[in-house]
């Protein structure tokens, strides 16, 4: 069957056009961001690498603001599992740019995203000012599009583009007035809470301290698991018991060392209030990783993982094959946790896992890694969020 397919597509190869339509499209000249961005959107919905992952990301089903976001996400955010890349890394790849209009694409991973007051209106530019750091960006703009009110308040994303900005996605209208600084800090508050790692990409003093606090809760915690950065737990409540014990006696620590103690910092922790019913639930092994530059990660069945990769390939179980893919297969593991992992088990297991033979490269590892957890190549900022 190989060589009669060969055969019919080696017939065909010369009647193909020697450049596609989207082929054509991606190599037309780009002056402005927005010729840029459509490019984007044709290349993460249409091409082979994407469409598929754009169709299971993106839904049709709550409205056209809700659409808007989550494509502008997929777009900017994703990583393809064919190679670790996404959408803004083969467009700035395949565009005639400058190597600069290049960085500024890759870098619309990094979009900023803030409550913005508008400062004025020009020709084709706009001067806005992030609440946030009460930082001015100069952002351009169609003219055909309806301009925003001077003095007006949106909740947008701004993304590099030649020097200047660019609105990214959705901008949500807050009001015509500019917000009080209450109103503010409310924002700047959930965003602690729930986007602590947007805020480190434009707030350097931010950032600082949010590395600061990760340094000390890594070294407490660390010293807490008797100086270990991997620790293994019986099963999921044994590890959120462990958790909340050390999360109250830091707590009570931190307390005891504030000038003013906030009368409404999380304490009194307990296994429930910790871990959902999942994690406490799993009776297979849970392992704690302690990554000094991302925060805590952890795996479920963890005993599943070590018994295949102790196995050096030979017998793998159903389970254990599964717990091997997933290991390197999931998100929300990092490439220093498998690594980290590998430095006291055996790697045989996983290159039967994923097919790799015994003639493969060297770098055979960093190219599964590149693959899965291609997130984890593009900047990355502590996950810690602060009160």
């Amino acid at each position: 069957m190989i060589d009669t397919v060969g055969a019919f597509w080696e017939k065909r190869k010369n009647t193909f056009s020697p450049l596609s339509d989207s082929s054509a499209f991606l190599a037309g000249p780009i002056r402005f961001g927005y010729e840029a961005k459509d490019r984007l959107v044709v290349l993460g919905q249409t091409a082979y690498f994407f469409r598929a992952a754009f169709a299971d990301s993106v839904s049709t089903d709550g409205g056209y603001e809700t659409f808007i976001e989550e494509c502008d996400d997929f777009l900017c955010q994703s990583c393809s599992q064919w190679s670790g890349m996404g959408p803004i890394d083969l467009l700035a790849e395949a565009l005639p740019v400058p190597e600069s209009l290049r960085e500024d694409i890759r870098s619309w991973s990094e979009r900023h995203a803030a409550p913005f007051r508008v400062d004025s209106l020009g020709t084709g530019h706009m001067l806005v000012t992030n609440l946030v750091i009460n930082e001015q960006y100069r952002v351009d703009w169609d003219e055909g599009a309806d301009p925003i009110p001077v003095g007006a308040v949106v909740f947008g994303f701004l993304a590099r583009w030649n020097g200047g900005w660019r609105w990214s996605g959705v901008q949500r209208f807050l009001g015509e007035r500019d917000l009080d600084r209450k109103q503010v800090e409310e924002y700047i508050q959930h965003m602690r809470l729930s986007a602590s790692r947007i805020l480190c990409r434009y707030w350097p003093e931010y950032k600082q301290q949010a590395l600061d606090i990760l340094t000390v809760m890594q070294k407490s915690e660390r010293a807490f698991h008797g100086d270990r950065d991997l620790v293994p737990f019986e099963n999921g409540r044994a590890l959120a018991a462990a958790i909340a014990s050390f999360l109250n006696e830091y707590q009570d620590k931190r307390m005891r060392t504030m000038k003013t103690p906030l009368a409404d910092i999380p304490k009194n922790f307990t296994p429930e209030t910790v871990f959902p019913e999942e994690i406490l639930k799993c009776d297979d092994g849970v392992a704690l990783f302690l990554n000094p530059e991302e925060g805590s990660e952890m795996m479920l069945s963890f005993d599943r993982l070590t018994s295949g990769l102790r196995k050096r390939g030979d017998g793998l179980t159903p389970s254990e094959r599964a717990a091997l893919r997933g290991f390197i297969e999931s998100d929300s593991i990092s490439p220093a946790f498998v690594r980290r992992v590998l430095l006291d088990e055996p790697d045989q297991s996983l290159r039967i896992a994923f097919g790799v033979g015994d003639d493969a490269p060297a770098y055979w590892l960093d190219w599964l890694l590149r693959c899965w957890k291609g997130e984890f190549y593009r900047p990355r900022y502590p996950s810690v969020s602060m009160v």
